[in-house]
């Protein structure tokens, strides 16, 4: 099959059905690799690692991103190369490479810009925006949404510009600014339903229960994300039934229903290891170490909360780094030990300070104090 009959056929199966896609890539492939120039080679690089990506299949993904990057730039191509750092970012993000993820987002911008490509443009900054939003800090992935926003409004495109509503709304929502989130999540669910975009409607719907539960409307958040997890799950979204369980892995934790707690910990630890979601797998981890406390399984929960640390600690993430030490401080000073607790607490206020997040620095702060 031609390279560009090849890519058209893998285009119509990737949003709905991955796995069909990639089969369907893997059979005329290298036969239509071999026979390509640069730019085509670019093309079938980059199709491979979109499905890659749909599949959670990050790792490769990235290295397909960069070798598409790699023929387009080759054939001179400065806009399709830019357009890989799309995805390039996105995958880098998924594997703790934040780094690298900011330098191909910095290389990407420059070039997209260069080429005057609003709507490529728009979609790596949003990128950038879930980039930093992992990273919990939520004022400049606002920062890039907005800009995001911005530069879909200019190129015309104002129903995609609704679609980044979802990522704006779950900044607003960790700014404690609910009422704004949910419109941004309601008019991007709409937005992608009337395109087809089911994946990304049930995206929107997972947020507006994740929303529940930031307003403690509990029992409507379990219902809401257990929902979400079945049908995910059912339309072959990895990712998102494992971020639904691991929502429900919190709130369940928050209630004090602490065997369910855990049992979902478990699972959702399990879904995102399985997956690459290396961070999601360490929040997880945490949670059932915390649930493990709670159920008197103290050596256990140390443990736990100890390879969290170490996971946060490696992927260079401030925050959670910071929220595994303030566990590990709880259970020395509930142990006995407020000496040990003070340092832990101590080291937690220093990294909510390099994060930049006064509200739990502060907060470290005060059990330092009440800890000395």
């Amino acid at each position: 099959m031609p390279a560009l009959a090849l890519v058209e056929r893998v285009e119509t199966l990737r949003r709905s059905e991955p796995a069909q896609a990639l089969d369907a890539l893997e059979a005329g492939f290298a036969q239509a690799v071999r026979r390509a120039d640069a730019t085509t080679r670019g093309l079938l690089w980059r199709t491979r690692a979109h499905v890659l990506r749909a599949l959670s299949r990050a790792r490769e993904a990235a290295a397909c991103y960069a070798r598409a990057a790699r023929w387009y730039a080759q054939a001179g191509d400065a806009r399709e190369e830019g357009r890989c750092a799309i995805g390039l970012v996105d995958a880098l993000m998924y594997l703790g490479r934040y780094a690298e993820a900011r330098r191909a987002a910095e290389r990407g911008r420059r070039l997209l810009e260069r080429a005057g490509d609003r709507a490529a443009l728009a979609r790596l900054l949003n990128n950038e925006g879930n980039l930093w939003h992992r990273l919990d800090l939520p004022e400049r992935a606002l920062a890039c949404y907005r800009a995001a926003v911005r530069s879909l409004e200019r190129a015309g495109d104002p129903r995609s510009a609704r679609m980044i509503g979802t990522n704006v709304g779950n900044c607003l929502s960790l700014l404690g600014r609910c009422d704004e989130a949910r419109r941004h999540y309601r008019a991007a669910h709409d937005a992608h339903a009337a395109a087809g975009a089911e994946s990304e409607a049930l995206t929107a719907t997972y947020n507006l229960a994740y929303l529940d539960f930031l307003e403690h409307r509990d029992e409507a958040a379990l219902a809401g994300l257990a929902a979400v997890r079945d049908e995910a799950a059912a339309r072959g979204i990895p990712s998102l039934a494992a971020l639904a369980r691991l929502d429900r892995a919190e709130i369940f934790l928050r209630m004090g229903a602490h065997d369910e707690a855990l049992a979902e910990a478990r699972d959702a630890a399990g879904a995102c290891a399985a997956i690459g979601l290396r961070y999601e797998s360490a929040k997880a981890g945490l949670f059932g170490a915390l649930a493990q406390f709670r159920l008197g399984q103290s050596a256990a929960a140390l443990r736990g909360v100890e390879r969290a640390l170490a996971e946060f600690d490696a992927e260079g993430n401030q925050v959670w780094t910071g929220e595994a030490l303030l566990g590990m401080a709880t259970l020395w000073w509930k142990d006995g030990n407020p000496r040990a607790a003070a340092a832990l607490l101590s080291a937690a206020r220093r990294r909510f300070d390099d994060a930049g997040d006064r509200e739990r620095a502060a907060c470290a702060a005060t059990l330092h104090a009440r800890a000395l």
